[in-house]
C-alpha cells in the first residue's frame, strides 16, 4: 500500500493568533530595552550627536578654511582679527537671495578662485519646522546655495545667542632646549563649541594646532575635527582612458602605472576612486555609481594590486567621451554634486587626475550614464565650434562640442584638477579648417588660430588645434577659440625629458610624455607632490590587525625638525607628519608614542613601508631604545620622493 505525500496543512487561525502574540510580546520587550537603555544613557545619544555633527563640520570647515584670506588686523594689536567680527552683517548681502541672511552668521570668509570672487557665511536660525540648523551658504559671483550641516540643534542661549560658537585663538609657538621650534597644539586651534539652552557646554570640537596657511581639507574621517597636521590624503579621483585609439601595449603599461599610482599612496590617509572611460565612464571594482578605495589599509591595497584586482579590467575600445568621465566624478547618479550633498560617505574628490591619450571624439548628448548632464547655456559653446567629430584622415580626431561640454563641467568646480597626456597624438594636432572632408560651417575666418602648411603635400593649409592645448586648455580653464598659435602662459606643463620633477609637477596643470613607459612615473610624481616627504602611522591590534579605537597620541622629531605631535582614535585611524626636506634631502626623525597608559594595551613590534615595499634596511629603521622596546619608539629615514606610513603593533597589556 502507498501513502499519499505529506501536505502542507498551512497554519490554523488559534496558531496565527498565538504566534501573533508572541512576536507581539518579543517586539514589546525589545522596544522596552531599547528605550532603558537610551534613557540611561545619554552619553551616548550626545556620543551619536558628536560624531554627527563633527563629521559634517569636517567635510566644509577644513577647505574653506583652507581657500580663505585671512582677516586683516584692523585694530593693530598684531593679531589677524577673528573672522567672526570681520565683516558688517547688518549690510550683509551677497546676492539677493534670503537664504544669504537667514539667521545669524557665525563665520564668514572669503576667498578668490580663477577671478571668481568666493563668499562663504556659516549660519545659524530656525528652520521652516521650528528646529534649528546650522548652516553653510557659498556664494559665486552671486550664485548661492545652502548646505544643512548640523540639524537638531538647540534653540538660542539664554541671552538671545546663537548656542554655536567658532573661535581662533592666535599661535603659541615656544621652543625646546636646543631652541627649536616647538608646534604648540592649542596655537591656532581652531574651537567649536556647542551649548545647551541654559548655556553649559554640551559639545566641543578643536582642532588645528598650525598657520592657517599650512591648513589642509579634512579625509573622509576627519580627526578632531581639523586635519591639520599633514597635506598628504584625503579622497582622489582617477580618470583613466580606455579608448579605441589605445593598443593592447599601451593598455599593459597604463596597468603597470595605476598600481604604481596605488603603490605610492599605499598606508597614507587616501581614497582612491578610479573611473575609467571609452565612449563612456564606469567606475572600476563595483557596478554601482561610486567606489572609495581606502588605501590605508593594507588588504585593499594588496587587493588593487593582486591577479584579481579590477585594475586589470583596464582596456581598450570605443570613442572618447572625456565629458560622461568628468561628470562621473562630479556628479551622482541622480544629477546632484557630491559637494551640495555634503555626504562623508560620498564626498567630492579634493583631487582629479585626469589621463587621456588624445582629444574628445563623444559627448553625453551621444551617450551618457547617469542622468543628464545639467542644461549648459548657448553662450558656453561658440557657434562655429558648435560641431561634432571634424576629423580628416590626416590629423588626430576632435570634437570641438564635446571639448567645450567637457571644459563648461570641469568650469562648475574648484576641485584641483591635474591632466596627463600620453600617447602619439601629442605630437600632433587636429585639423579644425575647412576641408572637402568637413562641414565648412565648423570654423570661421574670425577663428585667431594660425595656418599650417599641412598635409597632404597638395599645398593645403590647415587652422590646427595641437592635442596638447586642448588638454591643457581645459585643465586651466581657457578658451580654445582664443588660441592664437602660442600656448606660452595658456597653462603650466611639464614634460617627460628623462625623468620626472615632483616638485615642479606640484605647480602643473599638464604633464605629457609620448612613450607610454612613462605613464607610471608621471602618475607617482603626481602621488610624491601629495605625499612625498610624509610620515603616517596608524595604531592596529596584533590579533586580527583590526585599527585601536582607542587615543594614541605620537610625537615626531629631528635635527631640523620641529617636534610635532600627531594622534589616532576612533575617529581617525591615521596619524600624519609633513617631514621638512629642503632640497630633497633625507631627514632622520624619532617617531614615537606618549603613551599607552590607559590604552589596556602595550607596544609589541613596528612595521614601516615605503611604495608598498616592507622597509627591512636598518639604516632606513630601527627600534629606537632597545631598553624599551617598541614602546621607545623608532628611528627612521624619511626622504622628499617618498611616503613612509609605519604600523605601532600592540597586544593587551
Amino acid at each position: 500500500m502507498t501513502s499519499e505525500p505529506t501536505r502542507d496543512r498551512g497554519m490554523t487561525l488559534i496558531e496565527l493568533l498565538v504566534a501573533v502574540m508572541v512576536f507581539g510580546l518579543i517586539a514589546t520587550v525589545l522596544s522596552a530595552t531599547i528605550t532603558v537603555v537610551l534613557r540611561q544613557s545619554p552619553e551616548t545619544v550626545a556620543r551619536v550627536d558628536s560624531a554627527r555633527w563633527e563629521q559634517n563640520l569636517g567635510t566644509w570647515m577644513p577647505a574653506d578654511l583652507t581657500s580663505a584670506e585671512w582677516p586683516e588686523d584692523a585694530d593693530g594689536d598684531g593679531v589677524p582679527d577673528d573672522p567672526t567680527q570681520a565683516v558688517d552683517y547688518d549690510l550683509y548681502e551677497p546676492c539677493a537671495e534670503a537664504m544669504c541672511t537667514w539667521g545669524e552668521n557665525v563665520v564668514h570668509l572669503q576667498w578668490e578662485e580663477n577671478g571668481v570672487s568666493i563668499d562663504v557665511s556659516y549660519r545659524y536660525g530656525m528652520a521652516d519646522d521650528g528646529t534649528y540648523e546650522f548652516r553653510r551658504i557659498e556664494c559665486r559671483s552671486g550664485s548661492c546655495e545652502s548646505q544643512t550641516l548640523v540639524r537638531d540643534m538647540p534653540e538660542p542661549t539664554s541671552g538671545g545667542e546663537p548656542p554655536i560658537s567658532v573661535t581662533f585663538p592666535p599661535p603659541v609657538l615656544s621652543v625646546d632646549e636646543n631652541d627649536h621650534e616647538i608646534v604648540n597644539t592649542s596655537g591656532r586651534r581652531v574651537s567649536v563649541t556647542i551649548k545647551t539652552l541654559d548655556g553649559t557646554e554640551l559639545l566641543s570640537f578643536t582642532g588645528g594646532g598650525t598657520e592657517r596657511i599650512d591648513l589642509q581639507p579634512a579625509a573622509i574621517q576627519p580627526p578632531e575635527f581639523l586635519q591639520a597636521r599633514s597635506g598628504c590624503g584625503g579622497p582622489i579621483t582617477l580618470i583613466v582612458d580606455e579608448s579605441g585609439s589605445l593598443d593592447d601595449a599601451d593598455v599593459v603599461e597604463i596597468k603597470k602605472g595605476v598600481r604604481s599610482f596605488v603603490s605610492t599612496f599605499s598606508g597614507t590617509p587616501t581614497q582612491l576612486q578610479i573611473i575609467g572611460f571609452g565612449k563612456e565612464a564606469r567606475v572600476l571594482g563595483s557596478s554601482g555609481w561610486n567606489n572609495w578605495y581606502d588605501l590605508s589599509e593594507q588588504s585593499v591595497v594588496d587587493g588593487l594590486l593582486g591577479s584579481g584586482s579590477p585594475i586589470n579590467s583596464l582596456d581598450n575600445n570605443g570613442a572618447t567621451n572625456w565629458e560622461d568621465a568628468i561628470y562621473r566624478a562630479l556628479y551622482t547618479e541622480t544629477g546632484q554634486t557630491y559637494q551640495s550633498l555634503g555626504n562623508p560617505a560620498n564626498p567630492p574628490a579634493e583631487m582629479i587626475v585626469f589621463f587621456t591619450d588624445g582629444m574628445p571624439t563623444y559627448h553625453r548628448d551621444e551617450d551618457q550614464t547617469g542622468a543628464e548632464t545639467p542644461e549648459i547655456s548657448d553662450s558656453a559653446i561658440p557657434d562655429h565650434f558648435d560641431a561634432n567629430n571634424t576629423t580628416s584622415s590626416y590629423y588626430t580626431q576632435f570634437d570641438p562640442k564635446a571639448w567645450y561640454r567637457a571644459a563648461w563641467l570641469l568650469g562648475q568646480t574648484s576641485i584641483d584638477v591635474i591632466g596627463v597626456g600620453v600617447g602619439t597624438a601629442f605630437e600632433r594636432s587636429a585639423n579644425l579648417d575647412v576641408d572637402t572632408t568637413l562641414d565648412d560651417s565648423i570654423i570661421r575666418d574670425d577663428w585667431d588660430a594660425p595656418y599650417q602648411s599641412g598635409y597632404p603635400s597638395s599645398g593645403n593649409y590647415y587652422r590646427l588645434l595641437p592635442a596638447e592645448v586642448a588638454l591643457g586648455d581645459l585643465i586651466a580653464g581657457n578658451d580654445i577659440s582664443n588660441y592664437e598659435g602660442d600656448s606660452t602662459d595658456r597653462y603650466i606643463k611639464v614634460s617627460y625629458d628623462g625623468g620626472w620633477d615632483a616638485e615642479a609637477v606640484e605647480e602643473a596643470d599638464l604633464l605629457t610624455t609620448t612613450d607610454f613607459s612613462q605613464f607610471g612615473g608621471a602618475l607617482e610624481s603626481i602621488a610624491l607632490a601629495e605625499c612625498g616627504g610624509t610620515l603616517t602611522v596608524q595604531t592596529r591590534l596584533r590579533s586580527d590587525t583590526s585599527p585601536l579605537k582607542k587615543t594614541v597620541g605620537y610625537e615626531a622629531s629631528g635635527e631640523h625638525l620641529p617636534l610635532t605631535e600627531s594622534q589616532t582614535s576612533s575617529v581617525n585611524k591615521t596619524a600624519a607628519f609633513d617631514i621638512s626636506t629642503e632640497g630633497g634631502a633625507s631627514i632622520d626623525i624619532l617617531l614615537k608614542p606618549r603613551t599607552l597608559d590607559g590604552t589596556g594595551y602595550r607596544a609589541d613590534g613596528w612595521t614601516c613601508r615605503s611604495k608598498n615595499v616592507e622597509i627591512t634596511d636598518p639604516s632606513k629603521m630601527s627600534i629606537h631604545d632597545a631598553g624599551e622596546g617598541p614602546a621607545g619608539g623608532i628611528d627612521l629615514n624619511v626622504a622628499a620622493n617618498e611616503a613612509v606610513a609605519c604600523v605601532l603593533w600592540v597586544v593587551p597589556s
